[in-house]
This record gives structure tokens, sequence and C-alpha cells, in this order.
């Protein structure tokens, strides 16, 4: 489906849920074995609090579709399986108090989200921030897993802003 139809017709987003949408990031996927298809990065001023979509894989269908990732629990809503894959990263916010920022210091993990974060803020194709997780989600300008080829040639990119 081309960006202008995806925009039209909600992009595989429940007719609800585009119709509501005041923030979201439209990203087309294309693969080199033909694949393709739109995806959201979005959350709704209606629905804030209460959706967040954001690009998964699913390895029982096969496909790439958008998942609301605060409906719990996560699945596929094309086949309703949990056998999913979230693309990008998920990372939560920094720590903010002194102690916790030394402790942060000290911990690997933090040092590497921390490098996340700001490879993500300089080489990104979508970010947002979901308040509920205190998470930020992001897709990077890189290759990744493709359902349909089974290779590491997907490819995002930016269709819309879509206000």
């Amino acid at each position: 489906m081309g960006s202008a139809n995806a925009l039209a017709f909600g992009g595989g987003l429940p007719k609800d849920v585009y119709q509501n949408h005041k923030v979201a990031n439209l990203l087309n996927f294309s693969c080199n074995c033909g694949y393709q298809g739109d995806a959201w990065v979005a959350s709704t001023r209606s629905g804030f609090g209460k959706s967040f979509w954001f690009p998964h894989s699913c390895s029982a269908c096969n496909a790439v579709t958008s998942i609301n990732v605060l409906k719990k629990p996560i699945c596929c809503p094309e086949c309703g399986t949990n056998r999913i894959s979230q693309f990008g990263v998920k990372l939560p916010d920094p720590p903010t108090g002194a102690l916790q920022k030394l402790l942060g210091m000290l911990n690997a993990k933090h040092w590497l989200q921390s490098k996340q974060l700001k490879a993500l803020k300089n080489y990104h194709v979508a970010m947002a921030y979901e308040g509920n997780e205190r998470v930020t989600y992001g897709i990077f300008h890189q290759s990744y897993f493709c359902p349909k080829c089974t290779n590491n040639t997907l490819r995002f990119s930016l269709s819309a802003l879509v206000d």
C-alpha cells in the first residue's frame, strides 16, 4: 500500500485508531525480496496512555505488523500468537538522581543503553517516547530481519509525519 493510501486507509491500524491520530510516524518498509508495506510508530492524543503502536515481526504469519505495546499480553493482531519480535530498540529512561546516576555509570547495561539512546537520537528513522512505560522506542537506519525471506535485508524509511 502506498503512503498516500496508507494515510487515507490507516496503514493497517484499526479505523477508530487512525481516525483519531494526532501525532504519528508512518514508516514504509521494503526488502530486496519484494516484501513491502507500512508500519506505525505512534500514539494518539485521544488514546494517550492506552495505545502506542510499534513495528514487530510475527514468525507465525511471517509478516511485519504494528502492535499496540500497551495492550497486554502483546500478540500479533493478525494471527493472535505471541511469536513476535520487536524491531529496533526499547530504551528505559536514564537515571535522574545523583546516586542513581553514579550507580548507573557502574552498570554496563545502563552504559550500553545510554550509548544506544545517543546513537538513536543521531541515526534514527523514527523514535518516540512512551510515557506509561517511560521508555523510548526507535528504529535505526539499518537492515533488519525480513519475515518473508529470512534475510537481514528489510529496511524502514519515514513516509510521513501525521499530526
